[in-house]
């Protein structure tokens, strides 16, 4: 079949253009869920798409990899695409709703309101889930299949649902993942829909009129086409790594210009590396003949079919004589790589099969997959272990099972640094160091909680970690992760457990953290260790910072004067709101601000310790007095063999003592194994419940001496070279002096 060659690309594309053949590399899907967004383009991660609100993120949560209801014998692809969303419900304008269509089961949801989840769970319950499990799925438990197997009663649930009548052309162009097809997909588009109204097919743009949608009715004549189709540019849908993916779904009523069934009705046919040259062939052959095109230069082309039961894609038996022909030479190039590239008495068990896990002795290479500014001079950083980079075991780990199981996705998600980072936050509170590799210099940096329990089981699972850093004049490290962009490498040591809150507290109830700037993120570390806990303590944190931007909108303590209104709230003031959200009412937080003249003074530091609930003020004629004899006696407990609660032990600790003795960090077992627990005993030496409550101070080195005292460098023995927490000093040192009877049954840690 000959091509009209009727297009051409300006050479000032530059475009790369290589006719080899493409076979796709990736698990073919089962079905196709097409957003509409009414944009052109999207992030690299479409999911990302609005700060993560939409409801391709809400999509991939549920039936995505790792989903709730993933199943790798049913695979849905979920796309953004340029097709505009139908207008709300008739008397709801004010409701913000998303279309999608369905494919190849050829249906439209017009309306998936974004104020509930519910709708989303429907449409996966509903339509997206399979009729009928894969007998891979036979051993499941009842309730597992029951899980993973459609529901038609929750198609009710969705207003408007229709079968789709239009022609669908969709067209890869995602130029935020690729800038090849930000620039070749456009033009595909304009030729498509040149080339069929030229043919006698209608091109219909604007929104889907939907029953009962609140728009207006279409004014003018019928145009007199025979059939209606829709162009539209859609985001990366995997397996090709070049530009010119169409996707033509033809829908199941399509007939032919002589009044029959036509030939590829209710079928998606998915061509590679269409040029501009080809648009006309494809029309005429395919959406007007009813023919699938094999004779010129195009990728492996797929059919999409819906069937009566789960949508299907159909394969040549050509292609499968190729497929084995290809899992043959996987197997023997595995093998091979095992056998030469082994040396199995080397690493571990684990370590060999998976990679080594981020550890405390060597670096480990991780990606920046965001950026997000907090204030001009301060940002968070979110990276994620690298995957198959360099040739170490997890590497080929991954290029074994890749080879020997091409069509299955689970070895992609081999991944060791989970058990380590869940241990780490099973044990509260931790650090890392990331290194500068010009100056070969570390800094310790603490990872950020999640906002929410969900969103850390994923971040565990992918072994994602977020860090808090300001830019520092003359900081090595600061500045160089404030130059690094998205796709960069960073290398991380640790983790590096610090103190364990959960047993220095132990009986107490209060915790008070004064944190200077990023010195923020251990106080929230410490929030979710105690979020844990049956009765949790009240918890208050002062937060000092240089300029109100670091923290707009949050309230100073008592006496200081309210923050300016009008600013806009930033990612680590959002945070601060989650995490209180997680926590609950007994967290309290403020900020004061150098630029306002704002400073945290001891008055506020006995406000938030509760002085006011634990001793009477003592005074005359209504005057009031603080004074330490209207507090109550301290209840004698014996610390000075407690490595936890004793105040001269913990004055000769460093900053990491309370890890000592105990397991490795992921391996599996309990931390209390070989731990040596609170030896605190009562007035005749009897084993008590021991506890303090907790003064934390963290920040930089004159903020955390000012507040607390300055530490101090080891000279003898196991504590050379080592920075201690040294003696009580500062602000709380003074506090201590004043009101000892109030601060006898508090202990004061430095960060």
């Amino acid at each position: 079949m000959a091509f009209i060659q009727n297009a051409s690309i300006s050479n000032s594309t530059k475009l790369s253009i290589t006719h080899m053949l493409l076979r796709s590399n990736t698990q073919s899907a089962r079905g196709h869920v097409l957003v509409c967004t009414g944009k052109n383009d999207w992030p690299s991660r479409i999911e990302d798409d609005n700060s993560g609100d939409n409801l391709a993120a809400d999509l991939r949560e549920l039936v995505g990899r790792g989903g709730f209801f993933s199943d790798p014998f049913h695979n849905i692809s979920v796309l953004n695409s340029s097709f505009p969303s139908s207008s709300a419900p008739r008397g709801r304008a004010e409701l913000q709703t998303t279309s999608a269509y369905l494919l190849p089961s050829f249906k439209y949801v017009p309306f998936l309101p974004r104020v509930s989840f519910g709708s989303v769970e429907a449409l996966v319950k509903g339509f997206l889930l399979p009729e009928k499990l894969h007998k891979a799925h036979d051993g499941l438990s009842p309730i597992h299949r029951d899980r993973l197997t459609r529901k038609v009663a929750y198609q009710n649930l969705l207003f408007g649902v229709r079968d789709v009548t239009d022609i669908l052309v969709l067209i890869c162009g995602h130029g935020g993942r690729d800038q090849r097809c930000g620039i070749y997909g456009p033009l595909l588009q304009s030729e498509f829909e040149a080339k069929l109204p030229a043919a006698g097919v209608e091109v219909v743009s604007g929104p889907v009129e939907a029953e009962g949608a609140d728009s207006a009715a279409l004014s003018g004549e019928a145009s007199g086409h025979k059939s209606a189709a829709r162009v539209g540019l859609i985001s990366h849908i995997g397996g090709h790594k070049f530009a010119g993916n169409v996707i033509v779904y033809l829908p199941p009523g399509l007939k032919t210009d002589t009044g029959e069934v036509h030939p590829l009705a209710g079928h998606g046919i998915w061509y590679g590396r269409v040029e501009p040259k080809h648009v006309e062939g494809i029309v005429a052959e395919t959406v007007l003949g009813g023919n699938v095109i094999t004779d010129f230069p195009l990728a492996e082309c797929k059919r999409f079919a819906s069937t009566e039961g789960s949508p299907k894609v159909e394969q040549s038996e050509s292609s499968e004589a190729k497929r084995a022909a290809k899992g043959f030479i996987r197997l023997c190039l595995a093998l091979w790589v095992f056998v030469n590239l082994g040396a199995l008495p080397v690493l571990s068990g684990d370590e060999w099969m998976l990679g080594k896990p981020l550890n405390s002795e060597t670096f480990i290479p991780f990606t920046v997959i965001s950026r997000t500014q907090v204030s001009p001079t301060s940002f968070i950083l979110e990276v994620k272990p690298n995957s198959g980079v360099g040739m170490e075991r997890g590497a080929l780990s991954k290029v074994f099972y890749g080879l020997l199981f091409p069509f299955s996705s689970f070895w992609k998600a081999i991944n060791t640094n989970t058990p380590v980072i869940r241990d780490a936050w099973d044990y509260g509170l931790w650090s890392v160091e990331i290194k500068q590799p010009q100056l070969q210099v570390a800094r310790d940096y603490t990872p950020l909680p999640a906002p929410s329990e969900g969103q850390e089981r994923k971040d565990i699972e992918n072994g994602i970690l977020r860090f808090f850093v300001r830019k520092m004049d003359g900081g090595e490290v600061s500045s160089y992760l404030s130059r690094l962009q998205v796709g960069e490498t960073v290398e991380l040591r640790g983790p590096h457990m610090g103190f364990d809150v959960r047993e220095r507290l132990g009986s107490s109830d209060r915790v008070v953290f004064v944190a200077g700037g990023t010195g923020i993120a251990p106080a929230l570390q410490t929030v979710r260790a105690l979020a844990h806990r049956q009765a949790r303590p009240d918890v208050a944190i002062l937060w000092a910072n240089r300029h109100r931007a670091d923290c707009p909108g949050v309230a100073g303590p008592a006496s200081q004067t309210a923050p300016r209104t009008g600013l806009p709230s930033n990612a680590m003031v959002d945070l601060l709101g989650q995490i209180r959200g997680r926590y609950g009412s007994k967290l309290n937080y403020s900020c004061v601000v150098d630029e306002e003249g704002g400073r945290i003074g001891s008055p506020h530091l006995l406000n938030a310790a509760g002085y006011s609930s634990r001793c009477k003020a003592a005074g005359w004629f209504g005057m009031t007095r603080v004074a330490d004899g209207s507090c109550p006696n301290p209840v004698y407990v014996d610390t000075r063999d407690c490595r936890y609660h004793g105040e001269t032990a913990n004055s000769a600790e460093t900053d990491r003592p309370d890890r000592q003795g105990l397991p490795s960090v992921g391996s599996g077992e309990s931390k209390d194994s070989g731990a040596s627990s609170c030896q605190c005993r009562d007035s005749e030496g009897r084993p008590v419940v021991g506890g303090r409550n907790l003064l934390m101070v963290s920040g930089p080195e004159g903020f955390v001496a000012a507040y607390a005292g300055p530490k101090v460098w080891g000279t003898i023995e196991h504590a050379a070279g080592k920075e201690l927490q040294g003696p009580v000093g500062g602000m709380a040192g003074m506090l201590k002096a004043a009101f000892p009877r109030f601060w006898a049954d508090w202990q004061v840690l430095k960060l």
